[in-house]
């Protein structure tokens, strides 16, 4: 169906986060974006509930009892969580992604 479109590109705008375009087309616009910004934050669920309870003051192995896993299970979420927010330590992890 697009290949019988014919479009028109009204304005082409380049950032640094991304690129815009508007187009037109039987007197329609609309804009289309990209954006090359990687979300700052990936972290599964499970690692979002655990850096929660983190948060919390709960150790791993806490954290561990309350979720009914084991507390090398919790060690390994955290070492992903840390890799993932280049962070090294607990209260760092909390202070970066919670802005605490």
């Amino acid at each position: 169906m697009l290949d019988h479109v014919e479009l028109y590109a009204v304005e082409t705008t380049t950032t640094d986060s991304g690129v815009s375009v508007m187009l037109e087309h039987d007197n329609v616009r609309c804009v289309l974006v990209v954006s090359s910004q990687v979300p700052r934050h990936t972290l599964s669920p499970r690692e979002l509930q655990i850096a929660r309870l983190v948060a919390d003051g709960s150790t791993n192995r806490a954290i561990a009892s309350s979720l009914e896993i084991s507390p090398w299970t919790v060690s390994t979420h955290m070492r992903r969580i840390f890799a993932k927010l280049d962070v090294t330590s607990r209260a760092e992890m909390v202070a970066q992604f919670f802005g605490a």
